[in-house]
């Protein structure tokens, strides 16, 4: 046999035996199996401790097996010399939390918790192979949670006075929480405290803190994290308590200390500490919370309030309890025959008379159908330990007559007169008008000659006011009265179609009926605890003009949070911070519903382009409240600008003393405008299938200056939709101007928004054709600019 064959014939004899050994022996005998390798793509790195929030680290890895392939990782946190508990995971990254408890001791507002870890990993392929370890040391960092009790509120100096039953509320924040931002559990404890042994516990909380550590906080209770409440009974009457609480977080770190101002809590029992609930009842028309809980049915705890006869009366209502207590029920009931009648209600839709089922939550009631006169509406609230507190709404309900056509209310403050020389006053010191220059300039019958000019030597006869011609009555409220809301009902407002109410800046700022100036009824009816008939007035369906330069403060200043205030620039009303919101006559009335400020400034005042596109475009829609169709007034009729007085148009009256013309032409107006915008839109056809949408509020004039927070601004509206009848809001005071811009204002108010007639009474030079005025002869008495005193002379 030739060699090569030879040779060939040995290599399929090898080549046979390695097959057939195939089917019975692994070829790895042959060539051993390579184990995998791993490595870490991105995971912590070594310590850092400037790095205040290091617990939860999405770990990336990868695996490679050259000869098979990498079935599974598997990883250990902090693994110990036995007993190493492995996590097996087919990912190749995982969201991993390293716990953080120990507290780094470093002093500061924010309070850190750390501790040392070690994260090995190691890969094992198809073949059951492991890969060499790796691991990575570093040191984990999280914020510690923070608790806050709520109610009852800690206090360094007082302790809380609780009745023996008792709730006590917290909330709590975890400011690094990766899967939630508060606390995962909570710890509480309610420790009894005797005050002359134990006073270091709140001398030195610190000192209290680490004794409970050192005892594991044994005697602590533990929840979770969605309970903030806890809730103790039957607590030893004229005993001592200490509350404290912790948070932990999903780090394992806990609150860092204990605090007098956070969650640490001293507590009296005190049975006698409440006299019951404290109610607050409220709605459009008034606002009232009573100083302290109680039960009587007492007169002097009535709370008086008018409203429209013909119109559902609703009513809100809620109550504060004493430190710890919560509301189990509140009910009511209308004219009840005795507050002790526990007979149920037969109809608990219909039947008044009974209190009501009643419940934690029933917080409202909706009247329908009381007849006109007055009615005791009884408000109940019961808290947990059984104390009970009772308010009593004296409602009286009035059917508006709306018979005659315009009510003016002059409800400013005015300089007053000083008679200290018995021929003539005292020279004026504020700027015009005084009391009686308004009064005489808006109201005067004319050719009356009158009393107390500065020039005494002859007489002078009055011109007739911006009112003459229309039929009309007005309203003082500088009337004394210990309440001065006493002086406008609504049984007055009701007689009355149309309301002009005036309110200037200075009016706005009198706080009580004793300061000066006094009071405003506005200002007043609009602040806690009292009713408003003008708000009555407006829901009964009353026209209003609301006006002055200062009415809109006087409406809501009561309720002014100073902290969004612009300084210098004047106040600020928003309705995201409870200023302007509903129950506000500026919100409800002139619908006003964003943001308004308030300031006197060198302001320009002109007709509003939007007025222009209107006259351009006339609107029409239906009008809810005389059933017709309600057509857009031509604006083109306003004054095209509010004019500062000059010499030549108006010249210095004999009130004032010559050297005087700077407090009759004045540089700076009172100026009430819309800071945001104010859009108000309505089905304005709520009857057809589908809605008409369009919109309901029509800035009339604005107002224009660099000074101002917004420029232009809207300063008067007019509102014409459906939740008030024709509510017009003017932000300054038309007096301000010149005769004739303030004759053509109040002209196109009264006839072209309100359809009011006017006889032909000669006010003075009035430019023809403008707001359906009717002018006359040029006139005689004009030059003259006299006034007449509010003692008559009209």
């Amino acid at each position: 046999m030739r060699p090569a064959r030879k040779h060939f014939l040995t290599l399929l004899a090898v080549l046979g035996l390695l097959v057939h050994g195939c089917s019975h022996e692994p070829i790895q005998h042959l060539i051993p199996n390579v184990p995998p390798s791993v490595k870490f793509t991105l995971a912590p790195v070594s310590a850092d401790r400037d790095n205040p929030v290091f617990y939860a680290y999405r770990v990336f890895w990868s695996g490679d097996d050259p000869d098979g392939r990498v079935d599974h990782f598997d990883y250990a946190i902090d693994p110990g010399p036995k007993d190493t508990v492995w996590v097996s995971t087919t990912r190749s990254e995982e969201v991993l939390f390293f716990r953080s408890t120990t507290p780094d001791g470093k002093p500061g507002v924010v309070s850190h918790s750390e501790d040392f870890h070690v994260l090995v990993i190691r890969a094992v392929d198809d073949k059951g192979a492991m890969s060499a370890r790796k691991s990575r040391a570093f040191y984990s960092y999280t914020v510690a949670p923070s608790v806050q009790l709520t109610a009852p509120v800690p206090s360094r100096l007082l302790s809380a006075e609780v009745p023996p039953s008792l709730s006590i509320h917290w909330q709590g924040v975890d400011p690094d929480g990766q899967v939630r931002t508060t606390p995962v559990r909570y710890r509480y404890r309610l420790l009894p405290f005797n005050r002359a042994s134990d006073l270091w516990m709140v001398s030195d909380p610190d000192s209290l803190y680490r004794r409970e550590l050192a005892d594991s906080l044994a005697s602590w209770s533990t929840i979770g994290g969605d309970t903030t409440s806890a809730t103790f009974t039957n607590l030893t009457p004229k005993s001592e308590y200490l509350f404290m609480l912790i948070g932990y977080d999903e780090a394992g770190a806990r609150s860092p200390v204990l605090s007098l101002d956070e969650n640490l809590l001293m507590i009296e029992v005190n049975p006698a500490a409440t006299l019951g609930p404290r109610l607050h009842l409220f709605n459009g028309v008034f606002d009232f919370t009573y100083l302290s809980g109680g039960y009587t049915t007492d007169k002097l705890v009535w709370i008086p309030v008018e409203a429209p006869a013909d119109r559902p009366f609703p009513l809100n209502w809620e109550a504060f309890t004493s430190a710890g207590a919560t509301i189990e029920r509140y009910r009511w009931g209308v004219d009840l025959n005795s507050v002790l009648d526990e007979t149920p209600r037969s109809d608990e839709e219909h039947d008044y008379s009974h209190w009501s089922r009643g419940g934690p939550l029933e917080q409202s009631c909706n009247l329908v159908g009381l007849a006109p006169g007055t009615h005791l509406i009884y408000v109940e609230a019961k808290d947990n330990n059984g104390y009970a507190s009772l308010g009593i709404v004296a409602l009286t309900l009035v059917v508006p007559s709306f018979n005659h056509d315009l009510l003016v209310v002059d409800d400013t403050r005015l300089e007053v007169d000083k008679f200290t020389r018995p021929i003539r006053p005292d020279a004026y010191t504020d700027v015009w008008p005084s009391a009686t220059e308004l009064d005489t300039f808006l109201f005067a019958r004319g050719g009356v000659p009158w009393r107390a000019t500065q020039d005494t030597t002859h007489l002078v006869p009055s011109i007739p006011g911006i009112f003459a011609g229309y039929a009309f009555d007005t309203l003082g409220t500088r009337l004394g009265l210990e309440r001065p809301s006493s002086g406008v009902s609504l049984g007055k407002l009701g007689q009355y179609r149309h309301v002009v109410w005036m309110v200037d800046r200075r009016g706005a700022t009198g706080i009580s009926t004793n300061s000066e100036p006094p009071i405003t009824v506005l200002r007043f009816a609009s602040s806690r605890g009292q009713a408003s008939a003008l708000a009555a007035y407006v829901q009964a369906g009353g026209s209003v003009w609301l006006m002055g330069g200062g009415a809109g403060t006087a409406s809501i200043t009561q309720f002014n949070d100073t902290r969004n205030d612009a300084g210098p620039n004047g106040e600020v009303y928003d309705n995201t911070a409870n200023e302007l919101v509903q129950g506000r006559l500026m919100f409800d009335g002139a619908h006003w519903r964003s943001t308004f400020s308030a300031t006197r400034r060198l302001v320009e005042f002109r007709r509003a382009p939007s007025a222009d596109a209107i006259a351009a475009t006339p609107w029409d829609h239906f009008d809810h409240w005389s059933g017709t169709t309600l057509r857009a007034p031509d604006y083109g009729k306003l004054p095209a600008q509010l004019r500062p007085r000059d010499r030549a148009t108006d010249p210095l009256p004999p009130t004032r003393r010559p050297n005087q013309g700077s407090l009759y032409y004045p540089t700076t107006y009172s100026v009430e405008y819309l800071t945001a915008p104010n859009i108000i839109t309505e089905d304005v056809d709520p009857g057809q299938g589908s809605a008409d949408i369009a919109s309901t509020l029509d800035t009339l004039i604005e107002a224009n200056s660099f000074l101002l927070l917004r420029s232009p601004a809207p300063t008067m509206t007019y509102y014409h939709g459906a939740d008030v009848n024709r509510f017009v809001f003017s932000g300054f005071a038309p007096w301000d101007f010149r005769r004739d811009d303030c004759i053509t204002l109040t002209d196109f108010v009264l006839q072209d928004l309100w359809g009011l007639d006017r006889t032909p009474v000669d006010r003075g030079s009035v430019p023809a054709g403008v707001a359906g005025s009717r002018p006359g002869s040029a006139s005689t008495l004009r030059p003259s600019g006299t006034v007449v005193t509010r003692a008559g002379y009209r």
